[in-house]
C-alpha cells in the first residue's frame, strides 16, 4: 500500500487560532480533505487553564462553569467560521475546542482521530495569550506522527516542488508530491542539492569517490546521474516531472530559492523521524525549509 494510499480513508486535522494564516490552513485543509474524500476535523486549543480555590471550594464550580461556556461559545464561533470559509454544510465536519499547551493538545488529537495529514498556518498568535503560533507550527511538524501541512498563501502557479536527498525516507515525499501534482493537475518538479562533495549521496555510491574540486565534466556526469535516480523515482510512482539539480549552497537555502524561482504552491520533503517516545525531532534541512518557504510545506513523515 502507498504512503497516500494508505492515508486516504483517513481524517485530515486542522488546528485554527482564527488568525488569517490560520482561515488559509482551513481553505487547504478542505481542498485536501475534498480531493480524497476524507473526514475533515477542526480543531481550537486555548490557553486557558482551571484554577483550583483549596481555602474557597465554592469557587471551583463557578469556574468549571466559566470553562464550559467558553468552550461552546468558541465551539460555535469554530463552526461558522469554517462554514464561511469552506461552504461547508453544518454538520459537515467535526469541531473540537481543548485547553492546554496548544501544539501537545494538537498532537495528541491528531493521534486520537488518526489523522493523515494535520494542517496549521504559519503564522498567527493563540486567541488569549497571543503566543506565535509560528513556534506551535515548528512544534507540531517537529512531534507529530502524521504528515503535515504548513499552509501559506497559494501563489497559484501550479508547481509542486519535491526535495530529494537520494535516500529511502525521501522516497515517501516524491510519491506524495506526485500524487498531489496529478490531483491538482500541477507541474511537479523534482530537486536534488548537495551542500559539500565530500557528501556523497547513497544513491550514488556506485560512482565511487568524487574529486575534491570536479572540473565541469564530473559535475555534468553527476549532474546526469542524479537526473537518472530521480526520473527513476518518479518512474516507480507511474509520474511524470522536471527535474533540477544544484551543487553548492546549504541544502534548505537552495531548496527555498528554488521554490521561488518556480513560484511553487508547494514544497514537499520528508521528515524523517519515529513514533512513540523515542520520535527524532525533524531535521534540520526540512525544520529550516518549513521556516524559510515563501509557499505552502508538507512535511512528510517518513515510517
Amino acid at each position: 500500500m502507498s504512503t497516500l494510499e494508505g492515508q486516504n480513508a483517513c481524517p485530515v486535522l486542522v488546528a485554527t487560532d482564527f488568525s488569517p494564516p490560520a482561515d488559509e490552513a482551513i481553505r487547504q485543509a478542505d481542498a485536501w480533505a475534498q480531493r480524497r474524500g476524507a473526514e475533515l476535523s477542526v480543531m481550537h486549543v486555548a490557553f486557558q487553564f482551571l484554577p483550583m480555590h483549596p481555602l474557597f471550594p465554592q469557587r471551583n464550580q463557578g469556574d468549571l462553569t466559566d470553562l464550559v461556556t467558553l468552550e461552546s461559545r468558541l465551539a460555535e464561533q469554530l463552526s461558522d467560521r469554517v462554514m464561511e470559509l469552506t461552504e461547508r454544510p453544518d454538520g459537515g465536519f467535526a469541531v473540537d475546542v481543548d485547553f492546554g499547551e496548544p501544539y501537545a493538545v494538537i498532537v495528541k488529537r491528531a493521534e486520537e482521530v488518526g489523522a493523515g495529514l494535520l494542517a496549521v498556518g504559519s503564522t498567527g498568535a493563540t486567541e488569549l495569550e497571543r503566543v506565535p503560533l509560528g513556534s506551535v507550527a515548528e512544534k507540531v511538524v517537529r512531534y507529530a506522527h502524521c504528515s503535515v501541512l504548513v499552509a501559506r498563501p497559494l501563489p497559484g502557479s501550479g508547481v509542486v516542488l519535491v526535495a530529494s536527498d537520494l535516500s529511502d525516507p525521501a522516497q515517501p515525499a516524491v510519491e506524495a508530491a506526485a500524487r498531489e501534482a496529478q490531483a491538482r493537475d500541477a507541474r511537479l518538479v523534482v530537486f536534488h542539492g548537495i551542500e559539500a562533495w565530500s557528501t556523497v549521496p547513497d544513491g550514488l555510491g556506485v560512482m565511487g569517490p568524487l574529486p575534491a574540486e570536479p572540473d565541469e565534466r564530473t559535475l555534468e556526469q553527476f549532474s546526469q546521474a542524479v537526473t537518472q535516480i530521480l526520473k527513476g523515482q518518479l518512474g516507480r510512482f507511474g509520474a511524470d516531472g522536471d527535474v533540477r539539480v544544484a551543487v553548492g549552497g546549504d541544502p534548505a537555502s537552495e531548496i527555498a530559492r528554488v521554490a521561488r524561482e518556480e513560484n511553487a504552491d508547494l514544497v514537499v520533503l520528508a521528515n524523517r523521524g519515529r513514533t512513540g517516545l523515542a520520535r527524532l525531532a525533524l531535521g534540520s534541512v526540512a525544520e529550516t525549509v518549513v521556516r524559510r518557504a515563501h509557499c505552502s510545506v508538507l512535511a512528510v513523515r517518513a515510517p
